[in-house]
């Protein structure tokens, strides 16, 4: 059992701590109880999309791990070349604009995501990582949201049953993405 103890960051359902034993690694955690069926879930995911998606995702473990604070992923903390946490593309805009070639990264992303027919559907901006590696920024994805089973009332669970439900709401919020992009971006 790893006993987590040195906090790295907060989500809306889950803790991050870094991992007691590796440095370079991080465990999410649920922070109540009915969240726990989304690490399964995420880890699902990420070996569906892992072909896909793979330049944008940090590393993870293929199973879950026991932890003082519950079930908990292992996956890779995303480092500058500094060795500083990245940050994540919201804190990024706090101090920088966006480059055109930043801008493409997130087109190409969502572009692989409707070609492929992926159904995430958390493109809220904490959810990527800018980071700053050989003198380059490099667009990350941290947070693999797919199908809604914790909330049975949303779309009355359509999404799950019927893929073009599924992929009109993945394609509206990547939009939605696409636009707080480019309004982020220089002009």
């Amino acid at each position: 059992m790893l006993r987590l103890e040195h906090f790295l960051g907060k989500g809306a359902t889950r803790l991050c701590f870094y991992h007691p034993e590796t440095p370079d690694k991080c465990v999410k955690v649920a922070m109540r109880h009915k969240n726990i069926p989304q690490l399964q879930q995420e880890l699902e995911a990420v070996k569906a999309c892992r072909s896909a998606l793979n330049t944008y995702l940090p590393t993870y473990h293929d199973e879950l791990v026991e932890t003082s604070l519950g079930p908990g992923i292992v996956c890779e903390i995303i480092k500058d070349d500094n060795g500083q946490v990245s940050p994540s593309l919201n804190g990024f805009v706090r101090t920088n604009r966006l480059n055109k070639r930043m801008v493409a990264q997130i087109a190409i992303f969502a572009k692989n995501i409707l070609e492929n027919r992926i159904p995430l559907y958390d493109f809220n901006p904490e959810n990527f990582v800018i980071q700053q590696k050989n003198g380059r920024y490099i667009l990350r994805f941290t947070d693999l949201k797919t199908y809604n089973r914790y909330k049975p009332w949303t779309y009355l669970g359509l999404e799950r049953l019927i893929p073009a439900i599924s992929m009109h709401i993945v394609q509206r919020r990547l939009r939605r993405l696409m636009a707080w992009a480019e309004s982020h971006a220089e002009k």
